[in-house]
């Protein structure tokens, strides 16, 4: 099947009405939905569990990608994205191809999955979308589950010289973005942590001038978000301000989810992810930090 049919099978399925928090976004499959398309040969799945869950039940075809393969530790820096090729040389391992419609599911302790959708965005993939409710949801609905190792042929993923630099920033564009004030910082790690209050990174506290939005705010569970307007209002002026959202966290998993949730739920296109993080910022004594003082920072919270 063609990439633009599939792209068309998506809107249909998920952009033919307006979209609240909580129901399908353009970049996520409902359960329903997988299992009527689960054996067409164009859909590959990936399982981001831990590899004992893996071999204990998944999803029937269903292929095991330890989410950590795919970043490294780079001058000196960890948990950067691998390059380039290494990352088509995986995907190829798992039998994916440029055109191929992924679809990736993990379980309710598994934020690492919205970490593959951004990075799967990052070298311009057009198909992939998560599994609506994760792994318990389709267990839950009494669906087909296996032990046996899908059948996988090596391929060749080929580039598409699509990489989205618009979504990814480092430090050198942060500093320039906080010069210039053309971005919102948004730290969304725990009050406590945004405070310096605990973390654990070399210096305590955020980046100079961001605001604090605690991710799991954002959701009831994992992959059950909290409605479109609560979103929408939590997210206040910041969201609303018309400036490019830059997201931090301490190793991306986190920071990942709220590209998530802004791009996909929200429908906010102008953000990008530091997955440098607060590990990289916070260990360059030159890079400008700050403490803030909890009480204030939960009390200016939108519950």
């Amino acid at each position: 099947m063609s990439r633009l049919v599939v792209c068309s099978i998506f809107s249909i399925l998920f952009l033919g009405s307006t979209l609240t928090a909580g129901e399908l976004s353009s970049r996520m499959v409902s359960t329903g939905w997988l299992r009527t398309n689960l054996n067409k040969e164009q859909i590959r799945i990936i399982d981001v569990r831990t590899v004992t869950k893996y071999y204990i039940s998944h999803i029937p075809h269903s292929s095991y990608l330890n989410t950590e393969s795919v970043r490294l530790s780079i001058n000196g820096v960890p948990y950067l994205p691998v390059p380039y090729n290494a990352f088509a040389s995986i995907l190829g391992e798992l039998g994916i191809t440029e055109n191929s419609t992924i679809i990736i599911y993990g379980g309710q302790d598994d934020p690492q999955t919205f970490y593959l959708i951004w990075l799967l965005d990052y070298i311009g993939h057009k198909d992939v979308a998560l599994l609506e409710g994760g792994f318990e949801k389709w267990e839950r609905e009494n669906r087909p589950l296996t032990q046996d190792l899908p059948s996988i042929e090596t391929v060749k993923y080929y580039s598409q010289s699509q990489i989205a630099d618009n979504i990814r920033i480092d430090k050198k564009g942060i500093l320039k973005a906080i010069q210039n004030n053309t971005a919102t910082i948004i730290d969304v790690e725990s009050p406590e942590t945004f405070a310096g209050i605990d973390g654990h990174c070399k210096r305590k506290g955020h980046i100079k001038g961001a605001v604090n939005h605690f991710w799991k705010n954002d959701v009831e569970q994992l992959y059950q978000w909290k409605s479109f307007d609560f979103l929408k209002r939590s997210y206040g002026s910041d969201y609303q301000s018309g400036k490019k959202i830059i997201l931090v966290c301490e190793d991306g998993w986190a920071a990942a989810h709220s590209y998530f949730t802004l791009r996909y739920i929200l429908g906010e296109t102008s953000v990008q992810l530091y997955d440098g993080g607060m590990g990289e910022w916070a260990n360059s004594n030159d890079l400008p930090m700050e403490t803030s003082n909890l009480d204030i920072q939960i009390s200016g919270r939108i519950n």
